[in-house]
Formats: structure tokens, C-alpha cells, sequence
């Protein structure tokens, strides 16, 4: 196991004011070969969680252990052997220009000039950014300084890899760029935690989804069991007929593409399209069922939200 949290309680302190808790209780695992997405609403305690596991906030209790050291007390170790992008990172000396910056950051993991060329030469083609490589980084756009980010966080080959936001301002072409070198770089045995808004990134590339909520995990488990647990989905019917009157009649819930209708899946939603389609003379011709990786981690953070509420 290359990192285990177990219990983690961590509070966030501002000079002036009462210590709030950022984490409650979190919990994570995550081994060799692993690609984890870290999901959960705004405030709930994600960037605290990844800055404790690289040392940059100490928790006041439960365990921690990243690559076997304790992050508190072995900081500048864990550090050297993970690649982070995290908010606050995100900025840019604007004068410098990539070889510049590779070569600087580089050599403060104590890479050789050859190996820092090396590497550097060969993420630049990968991110497209080699015929930028002298530009001043002031020139780039959004996305050039994302991937540029990234790029810094892999140049030293880490064991685990820290991501928040990896996609932020990549194109839809760069962004399955960046989840294929993702995915190559868990497959070569290292292990990656990527938090996302995106909830499709997740979806797409995680092997395991840690949902947090209010600093508390309260789900840890692949990406299927989410969606098995909450059981919220949808059905695809097609007709062989579709009138103007039949659409128009459908209710907001459902999405229309040309002779087939999207539903919620749930028994009133059906009963009523198959209702109308009755009533407008459409013939089922086929059925097709998928469950909703979104609308089952919705549900679950409504669950926690209204104590109230229940699945199905």
C-alpha cells in the first residue's frame, strides 16, 4: 500500500479565528498501479487532504503514511518522490521560459542536465509544447500553463502523483491526452490521485472513487459499486414513430435524440412515457438500460445532505 490515511481529523487555521475542521474522519487508500479519483463538493475538504498527504498541512490526529514515511515528519522525502499540481501551483515565473523552468526545478531533485534534457524533451512533445520550449511563459495561454504544470510534476518520474484539477483549460483533444498519459504512467506501477469537478475524467480513468463530505469519507470503492449502491440510472426506449404531439408532451425530465427518448430510471417516469406513447400511437421497438455514474454520486451526497431522503 502506497498510502493509507486512516482516521484523519485536521483543522484549518486563520490568525484571528476559531480553528475550523477541515477533515473529519477522512479515509483513503491507494496502491501501486492505482489511479484514485477524489471526489466531493466545494469545502468539503479535498485540497486539505491531498496537502496532508505531501506534508504542506499536518493533521491533528489518526494516520497517515505516504510511501511508507510520515508526512509531518519526513516532509522534504515525501516530497521528492511525488508530483503535485495543486491550486496553488498553478502560477508561473511569466519571464521564464519552459527549459528555463524544467531545468531549474530539475535540479532541485537533483537530476542530471542530461536526464533533465532528456525528460524534458520528451514531455514537451507529448504536451506539444516543444516548439514553445524558448517562449516566455507570459505568452501561453490557460491551457499551455496547465500543461506546462503538469509537465513539472512529472519531469522527476515520481511514485505517486497528486493531481487537482489536471484538466483545468485543456481542449477536449488534450484532455484525453493527459488521461492516456495518466493511465501510462499508472500502468508502469506508480500510482495517481486526481481530484476533479469533471465528473467524467473520474468516470472515465479512476479504478476507485473516494467520495469526502464535510470532511468525512463516506464512500470509498470502484467507480460500478458507486453507481450499484445508489442504483440511480436511466433508460433509453426507442419507437418506430415520433410526432410533434408525442414531444411535445414529454415531460422536462427526459431527453429526446431523434426516435429515442432518455428516462430516469424510476416507475412513475416510465409509466408516464409509455402512457403517452400509447396515446400518440408510438410502438416500443427497443430497450436499453445504463446507470448514471453523475446522477448516482448526486444522489449520494443528497443522501448525506437530507438524512431524509431515500434511495432506491
Amino acid at each position: 500500500m502506497l498510502v493509507e490515511l486512516k482516521e484523519v481529523v485536521a483543522y484549518y487555521r486563520t490568525p484571528g479565528r476559531i480553528p475550523t475542521k477541515a477533515l473529519d474522519g477522512a479515509e483513503l487508500t491507494l496502491s501501486e498501479g492505482e489511479v484514485v479519483g477524489l471526489l466531493g463538493p466545494n469545502g468539503a475538504g479535498k485540497t486539505t487532504l491531498m496537502r496532508v498527504m505531501l506534508g504542506l498541512t499536518h493533521a491533528d490526529s489518526g494516520r497517515v503514511s505516504v510511501l511508507g514515511l510520515d508526512p509531518a515528519k519526513h516532509r522534504h522525502s515525501v516530497v521528492r518522490k511525488c508530483g503535485a499540481l495543486l491550486d496553488g501551483q498553478r502560477e508561473l515565473p511569466p519571464r521564464w521560459t519552459p527549459l528555463d523552468l524544467l531545468r531549474f526545478v530539475g535540479a532541485s531533485y537533483g537530476l542530471s542536465e542530461l536526464m533533465i534534457r532528456h525528460r524534458a524533451a520528451v514531455l514537451l512533445e507529448r504536451f506539444g509544447l516543444a516548439e514553445h520550449k524558448n517562449a516566455v511563459i507570459n505568452s501561453f495561454s490557460r491551457g499551455m500553463k496547465q500543461k506546462l504544470s503538469l509537465i513539472l510534476a512529472l519531469l522527476h518520474e515520481p511514485q505517486l502523483l497528486i493531481l487537482d484539477e489536471p484538466t483545468l483549460g485543456l481542449d477536449i483533444e488534450a484532455t484525453r491526452e493527459m488521461l492516456d498519459l495518466i493511465r501510462s504512467f499508472a500502468s508502469s506501477g506508480c500510482a495517481v490521485l486526481i481530484s476533479s469537478h469533471q465528473l467524467s475524467v473520474i468516470e472515465q480513468i479512476a479504478h476507485k472513487v473516494v467520495v469526502i463530505h464535510r470532511g468525512k469519507t463516506i464512500f470509498q470503492d470502484g467507480p460500478e459499486a458507486l453507481i450499484r449502491r445508489v442504483g440511480r440510472g436511466k433508460v433509453e426506449l426507442e419507437f418506430d414513430t415520433f410526432t410533434t404531439q408525442f414531444a411535445g408532451a414529454l415531460p422536462d425530465t427526459v431527453s429526446v435524440t431523434g426516435h429515442r427518448v432518455t428516462v430516469p430510471l424510476d416507475r412513475d417516469s416510465l409509466a408516464l412515457v409509455l402512457a403517452l406513447a400509447r396515446r400518440f400511437g408510438a410502438r416500443l421497438i427497443d430497450v436499453s438500460r445504463s446507470l448514471d455514474f453523475e446522477n448516482a454520486y448526486l444522489a449520494l451526497l443528497e443522501e448525506r445532505t437530507d438524512p431524509h431522503v431515500n434511495l432506491p
